[in-house]
């Protein structure tokens, strides 16, 4: 799964650098399913009240669906 919607926002799996440079700018913050719970590292949250473009959010999805394409494929788990 690579972008989704949450109670907090929008989130998207993007790069490490990518998250940074938005975490960084306080465009987006990392995701957690729980106020106190652990973050999950691939992932930001675009929150709903945060102002974005069309076009900026154009490019994060695209940037997140390159990005999960190139990663491995997850092993299965055997019975």
């Amino acid at each position: 799964m690579c972008i989704f919607l949450t109670p907090a926002g929008l989130a998207m799996k993007l790069p490490e650098e990518t998250k940074d440079d938005l975490f960084l700018k306080r465009t987006a913050v990392p995701l957690r399913y729980f106020a106190k719970g652990p973050v999950k590292k691939e992932y930001a949250v675009f929150p709903g009240d945060a102002p974005q473009s069309s076009a900026a959010l154009h490019g994060y999805v695209r940037q997140s669906i390159e990005y999960v394409l190139k990663l491995p494929k997850p092993k299965r788990k055997q019975n």
